[in-house]
């Protein structure tokens, strides 16, 4: 009875839908010609922006990209038993007797050991100049470039910048060297593509090509503390913040927009585990280009120098100083000697604005300062007991003691 029943159920089900000889009707989601377009649209926008956008920048900037590799030779000292006072007595000394070739006067052992190091940089010049991260080709003694076509170079360093952790190396006896082209990181915007080429984990590799990995721009203007291999402990201001993948050998290689164009150098990331977690850094490449000019003009970094110390104007100063907003930034010390002691600037004054740019605030202060150079006039709009006043006065080079 239940398998009469079942096959029963199963015929009509089977041809319940239509009669004999009559078509089966299917069922088909139609879109309305503006859906249509809008998906197209769509599509064509994700492969434009998300595809062949990244492909072609990748294009544009990654032979331009090089593997830096260094060789750093450090002394150590080796523990030699034999140095041990137990084994200097020489009551001991009548048995186990003296370590071959050893003397009364022999001082402690010592070793050198190599120890490698990689990272990445990219050309900047037709004539070899490689930009790169100061702490790749941090106490170098040896450094060779590969370009990603397999070619390798001997490398030397031309200078380097710890504060801004920016190097100039120099490709010797290159020819027909692809260059990279410079973007501005002045007017970068938060959320924009973000593309970063490098050579990570290149030991293992071993392949000259460079790896690329996309993101955005997470944040911009970002200070970071950063520890080197050597233990110093660094910190960097106005970083650019990316989700772009940077590993270990990243650092150096180029962060790029969507046009191929470098925006920054990847620097450091941010990680409590040693790995990538989505906090990356980049140096921005305005203030790497301006570094790297003074390094090949001068062999090093002139640093300006203006004599006085600031900080912000709180809420809490305007009101004490009968001030009518919390703009500029007040100068708490001046030093002797100093361009600003020689101009008359005093503690308590406010300072308004820099080259006639507004200042809002020591940041806003540092941001104009970083662009004048040693020798530069600088005019400045002081405020003091409620009066405004220009001073002009010329930018010094800090010196070690400075």
């Amino acid at each position: 009875m239940r398998s009469t029943l079942f096959m029963t159920l199963l015929t009509i089900f089977l041809v319940q839908p239509g009669c004999a000889g009559e078509e089966t009707p299917s069922i088909e989601l139609a879109l309305s010609d503006t859906d249509s377009a809008a998906v197209e649209s769509t599509d064509a926008r994700i492969t434009t922006e998300r595809g062949n956008a990244i492909i072609e920048a990748t294009r544009i900037a990654a032979p331009s990209v090089v593997t830096i590799t260094t060789i750093t030779r450090v002394t150590e000292r080796v523990y030699d038993p034999w140095s041990d006072p137990f084994f200097s007595d020489p009551f001991f000394q009548e048995f186990f007797g003296r370590r071959p070739g050893s003397s009364e006067s022999e001082g402690p052992t010592y070793r050198e050991r190599e120890i490698p190091g990689m990272g990445s940089g990219f050309i900047i010049s037709p004539d070899g100049y490689v930009l790169t991260a100061e702490h790749v080709v941090h106490s170098a003694d040896e450094i060779e470039i590969t370009l990603s076509d397999g070619r390798s170079y001997p490398g030397e360093v031309v200078g380097r910048d710890p504060y801004t952790d920016t190097a100039v190396v120099r490709i010797e006896g290159g020819e027909d060297l692809p260059v990279s082209i410079l973007g501005d990181s002045d007017h970068l915007e938060v959320g924009q593509w973000a593309i970063a080429i490098g050579n990570p984990f290149g030991f293992i590799v071993k392949d000259p090509q460079p790896t690329v990995t996309v993101g955005v721009v997470s944040a911009t203007n970002r200070t970071m503390r950063y520890q080197i291999a050597t233990g110093e402990v660094r910190i960097y201001e106005g970083l650019i913040q990316t989700d772009a993948a940077i590993n270990p050998g990243n650092s150096g290689g180029v962060l790029v927009n969507s046009l191929g164009e470098v925006i920054g150098i990847n620097s450091s990331i941010l990680s409590t585990t040693g790995g990538n977690q989505g906090i990356g850094f980049a140096i921005p490449i305005n203030s790497a280009r301006e570094v790297a000019q003074e390094i090949i003009r001068y062999g090093g970094v002139r640093r300006s120098y203006i004599g006085f110390y600031l900080q912000d104007v709180t809420p809490s100063i305007s009101q004490a100083m009968g001030l009518r907003s919390t703009d500029g930034a007040l100068v708490t010390q001046v030093d002797k000697g100093s361009p600003a002691a020689e101009a008359g600037l005093e503690p308590g004054d406010i300072i308004l604005s820099y080259n006639a740019e507004p200042i809002t605030g020591v940041e806003g202060f540092n941001e104009q300062f970083q662009h004048s150079a040693p020798g530069d006039d600088v005019v400045l709009v002081v405020q003091r007991e409620g009066r405004q006043y220009r001073v002009a006065l010329v930018i010094a080079e800090r010196d070690e003691e400075t």
